[in-house]
């Protein structure tokens, strides 16, 4: 099925700046707060590649970046993670580049995913590391 990428980044440019902003939007939410409904897109493919070039320019322009695979900075029942690392560690960034990150994500989603409310793919979101947004006050902040 052939993708009509124009279509696709007139779609999320036309709600980038109210998803992006640290008032509002989905500042400081899970990933899968990017993973929006655009009314003027048809197909499942076209949501998909909108929310990889939505979560490009994200990690482009700096507004977010994601936790480095396999590194742990999350608490669970008010504890801190074991590795005593944080999201505002240096070290806990994934630094690569973001053609690099976005190709790893690609890799592994969920191939059986149909539509947009696939129980594999709300999974899928869980599994892939944290996204982080940076604050106005230049901390990042997760959720």
């Amino acid at each position: 099925m052939m993708i009509c990428m124009s279509k696709v980044r007139k779609a999320v440019n036309a709600v980038y700046e109210s998803l992006a902003d640290p008032d509002d939007g989905c500042f400081g939410l899970w990933i899968n707060c990017l993973w929006h409904e655009y009314d003027t897109l048809d197909t499942f493919e076209e949501q998909k590649e909108a929310f990889f070039f939505l979560l490009q320019r994200l990690l482009d322009d700096g507004k977010v970046k994601l936790i480095r695979p396999g590194v742990d900075v999350l608490w669970r029942d008010g504890n801190p993670p074991a590795s005593g690392l944080t999201i505002n560690d240096p070290e806990t960034h994934w630094d690569a580049p973001t053609d690099e990150i976005i190709a790893w994500l690609r890799e592994r989603w969920p191939e059986k995913a149909k539509d947009m409310h696939d129980a594999e793919l709300n999974s899928w979101f869980f599994t892939i590391p944290p996204l982080i947004w940076k604050g106005k006050d230049g901390m990042w902040h997760g959720s």
